[in-house]
């Protein structure tokens, strides 16, 4: 993991030499940076300590994505078709056991990634975007769908503090935008942005104050800013 200050980039930080990290998350409510690795664990880099989680079942389960919201973490679980949930418990720091966060039994086995902002946003391999609220499927629509299929999505990000939700098309380089309809519950496709020779995004971040966009690509960080 690479820092970047003043943009100036700081010397690498090894999260661990033997694990694989496959997902990261910002914990708000710790002020630090939560990684999933490929086995399973959870690692969390605080105050410049890189330290392993714990958790009251012993182990966490297995999952493509993590992600927080408040003093939670919630793991993508597709080959067990369910997202599962971890409090926090600040006085003993530890999560407690995992917690099923579907409250019916739901095919997600093609689900990848996901994202919140009170609402759980499923995005599939086939491009499908699933919407959840307290467990529960939330029947929506997407209005005025763009005409272009995706061919690879990889990314879905949103949260509470921003107006829109983003869907990265990977290996085509397009990051599609879908304005929240916050009266019907409903997104509406408003523009892409398709951002040639990147290679491939990788992931993407949104800060919601300057309202810039943030391009993660195999050789580069992009900036793309007034959304």
């Amino acid at each position: 993991m690479y820092e970047v200050l003043l943009d100036q980039v700081q010397d690498p930080v090894t999260i661990d030499e033997t694990e694989t990290v496959i997902s990261a998350t910002a914990f708000d409510d710790r002020n630090s940076i939560v990684f999933m690795t490929k086995s399973g664990k959870l690692i969390e880099y605080r105050a410049g300590l890189v330290s392993l989680m714990d958790t009251d079942d012993g182990v966490f389960r297995k999952g493509v994505s993590i992600t927080s919201w408040g003093t939670r973490v919630y793991i993508l679980d597709p080959a067990e078709n369910q997202v599962w949930r971890y409090g926090y418990k600040g006085t003993r720091e530890k999560f407690g056991a995992a917690e099923p966060y579907l409250a019916e039994a739901t095919d997600i086995s093609k689900a990848q990634d996901f994202a919140i902002d009170s609402n759980v946003y499923l995005l599939s391999a086939d491009g499908k975007i699933d919407k959840y609220y307290a467990g529960a499927p939330v029947k929506f629509y997407i209005n005025n769908p763009p005409f272009s299929n995706f061919k690879d999505p990889r990314v879905i990000y949103t949260n509470d503090k921003l107006d829109d939700v983003y869907v990265v098309d990977s290996k085509e380089n397009r990051i599609f935008v879908y304005a929240k309809d916050f009266r019907t519950g409903n997104l509406e496709y408003k523009m892409q942005y398709l951002i040639p020779d990147a290679g491939e995004i990788r992931d993407i971040y949104v800060e919601p104050d300057s309202r810039k966009l943030y391009v993660l690509t195999p050789t580069k960080i992009l900036e793309i800013g007034n959304l």
